[in-house]
């Protein structure tokens, strides 16, 4: 087993980390390091959680040509709501991390794996969560900019959900320096089904669908994210 010791992390080579050869490790955002989902959180706070539901459940039926073209609406809906920035950055803020995602994150790092994020969600809530569990990366679908007057003016998205997510692992490991062969991604929905598949070693945290358990290798349910860890020995549960 090779093993270097650097200033604050234990770096192996991809042989020897964990169970299944992983060296790096992928998360969806929303429902696995944090708790519920930002998108529906922005949209209650400005009275607005019917049409995001109906919206859903117009994607969900075909109704939009792809989940950037849904991206794009949603953003046109927060916009003509008039969303703030003040209270964008308030609703993200009092959105919990997920039960045990310190201690996973602190494990992870200290026995050298790589960590980052991969999320059809916000930006901002990608980069808050990414500096919090000191992660090597992040890449996320949505990032909305502000007017003078404080409002929601316009956004940036990037193909970072469902097909686009495998895409965009190979993206980052080509910028991050890891390969993408040895990866491991946890997710819950079902936008992470397709990088499921693509990885080396999945896990279904908490699963919202029966789709979701059938595309995991693996499959743990509770909202505590330390079980998972039961997957990347040697690093202790508790």
């Amino acid at each position: 087993m090779s093993i270097k010791y650097g200033s604050d992390k234990i770096i192996r080579s991809s042989a020897d980390i964990g169970a299944y050869g992983i060296n790096t490790v992928v998360f969806d955002l929303d429902g696995v390091l944090v708790k519920g989902g930002s998108w529906p959180e922005v949209f209650k706070s400005i009275g607005a959680s019917k049409e995001h539901s109906d919206m859903l459940s117009t994607y969900r039926a075909g109704g939009f040509q792809s989940y950037m073209d849904w991206t794009d609406h949603a953003c046109m809906a927060l916009k003509d709501k008039g969303l703030t920035k003040n209270l964008f950055y308030r609703v993200l803020g009092r959105i919990p991390l997920m039960n045990g995602a310190e201690y996973v994150g602190k494990m992870l790092n200290m026995h050298g794996y790589k960590t980052g994020i991969i999320t059809g969600g916000f930006d901002a809530m990608a980069q808050r969560v990414k500096q919090k569990l000191e992660m090597d990366f992040y890449a996320a679908c949505c990032s909305l900019e502000f007017g003078v007057d404080e409002r929601l003016s316009s956004w940036k998205l990037e193909r970072c959900d469902y097909k686009d997510k495998s895409e965009q692992m190979y993206m980052l490991a080509a910028q991050h320096g890891f390969d993408p062969t040895n990866c491991a991604y946890v997710g819950d929905g079902e936008g992470d089904v397709d990088i499921m598949k693509e990885a080396k070693f999945s896990i279904a945290f908490n699963p919202k669908t029966e789709n979701v358990k059938r595309a995991a290798k693996k499959v743990v349910e509770g909202n505590d994210l330390r079980k998972i860890l039961e997957y990347f020995l040697p690093i202790p549960i508790c």
